[in-house]
């Protein structure tokens, strides 16, 4: 092992996990300390603004803290980076956009579009990465160790797991810190990449780590769904969705996670404090729900449906009862996607044997992750590249029906990539980009800022 961690031992891990604060990004808290009876809670706090972790911040609702952009939408910039893209963007409170690549470069992109830093990791097969509150970014590598990067440079690594080629989006910590996975393996680690605390789960995990109740919330791969506190020995299991998940789960309120099957037929939702799992939308017809789930700020669940007339978004409240849907793009794409097999047709899962073994395509995410803010807007990419955003998707409680959503389009923002599998997702993920902007990750490296425009501007997007 090489890096600050070297030479830790059980002991220090112990007596250093004392000041882990994770900030939950949710509707009724902002941080919240891990519990344990030796905990020792360091207020630091941080950055507010942008998108710090995978799907915004740990309790992955996908809710932007910005207003995104709603009307006229027009591009801003266009930025190719020369390599293929996993992951989605992150961006710092400073609209600074990062962006790690296939092979581990990672990169750093002012607001206006100009490349600040390129910088060569040497990391293979890159995870999902967190943004840090002193701006570090930080993700996890194939062979288990967390790479660290800040002002175009490597400043640490630290060997925590053993090797696997998927891994969970870590948790940002308020004190600097980070929490990282790989396979089964968890770990605290401080600003330095030193090891605070570790656990080792029952089952692995590829879904991204959440924060709750003041614990690290965990769904394994076989569904299950496990609490951790950094000063505990053992993870504990708290329920499960009955089978293995598409994409991440989100926090609805303070301690229920909804997420999607990974059979595509329903959502369902876990209760982290009894254990309960409830069906929010059963098996459906012909159609498929995809990718996570998005959480607006009044707990409503936005989530993308495939009908025989194309794409659609859903909204549905925490009973299951439909809110409203907008249809979001025609059958093109959904045909495409069709010519796969289902995942519940697919492979199982098995352990990587190397730390050199290729993705399994039953992870490569298939549709792109939607986006939500506090004024009801809803950002979302197609299947075939267009990038759009719906309003008034979520009608009144008390509307006798749902209303009309307005959906405006940037067409064909990101191409697919030439040689790529059919059912890979166009745009890999999308984060807001203040003032009233977004952008946009192509799965071939081209970075798209779209921004609202001004009335007198033209004449605007497409409208549905």
């Amino acid at each position: 092992m090489t890096g600050p961690g070297t030479g830790r031992g059980p002991g220090a891990r112990v007596a250093l996990a004392v000041g882990a604060l994770v900030g939950l990004g949710s509707a009724t808290a902002t941080a919240q300390p891990f519990a344990g009876d030796r905990t020792l809670v360091v207020m630091v706090g941080a950055p507010v603004g942008g998108a710090r972790m995978a799907r915004i911040d740990a309790s992955r609702r996908a809710l932007a803290p910005s207003i995104l952009p709603s009307s006229r939408l027009q591009t801003e910039w266009r930025t190719a980076l020369g390599f293929i893209a996993q992951q989605g963007p992150l961006v710092d409170s400073k609209g600074r956009t990062y962006v790690v690549g296939e092979s581990g470069e990672v990169v750093v992109i002012g607001r206006d579009g100009t490349v600040l830093s390129r910088t060569a990791t040497r990391g293979t097969q890159p995870g999902p990465a967190a943004l840090l509150s002193d701006d570090t970014l930080v993700f996890v590598d194939g062979a288990g160790e967390a790479v660290a990067v800040r002002d175009g440079a490597v400043i640490w690594r630290s060997r925590f797991g053993r090797a696997s080629p998927l891994h969970a989006a870590p948790v940002a910590l308020d004190d600097g810190g980070v929490v990282v996975a790989s396979g089964p393996d968890l770990a605290v680690l401080d600003s330095t990449g030193a090891e605070r605390a570790r656990v080792v789960l029952p089952e692995p995990t590829s879904h991204p780590l959440l924060s709750a109740l003041g614990k690290v919330v965990v769904v394994g791969d076989s569904g299950a769904v496990w609490t951790w506190a950094p000063s505990a020995e053992k993870a504990v299991r708290v329920g499960g969705f009955g089978s293995d998940i598409d994409g991440s789960a989100a926090l609805v309120d303070a301690h229920t996670l909804v997420a999607t099957a990974r059979t595509q037929t329903h959502l369902s939702t876990v209760d982290l404090i009894r254990g309960v799992d409830t069906k929010l939308v059963g098996p459906l017809g012909g159609e498929r729900w995809l990718g996570p789930p998005a959480v607006d700020s009044s707990g409503v669940v936005c989530a993308v449906q495939i009908t025989p007339a194309g794409e659609v978004a859903v909204a549905i409240d925490a009973s299951g009862s439909e809110r409203g849907r907008t249809l979001l793009a025609g059958p093109v794409g959904a045909r495409a996607l069709d010519k796969v097999d289902p995942p519940s047709a697919r492979a199982p899962l098995s352990p990587p044997s190397t730390a050199s073994t290729p993705p399994t395509p039953s992870r490569i995410a298939s549709t792109t992750p939607l986006v939500v803010d506090g004024e009801g807007h809803l950002a979302f990419a197609t299947l075939a590249g267009s990038i759009g955003v719906a309003t008034g998707l979520v009608a009144p409680v008390d509307a006798p029906q749902a209303q009309n959503a307005v959906v405006e389009l940037v067409a064909d923002a990101c191409a697919p990539s030439p040689g790529r599998p059919g059912a890979e997702a166009a745009v890999v993920g999308l984060a807001p980009l203040p003032p009233r902007g977004l952008v946009a990750l192509c799965r071939s490296g081209l970075v798209v800022a779209v921004k609202e425009g001004r009335p007198a501007g033209g004449s605007g997007s497409p409208r549905l």
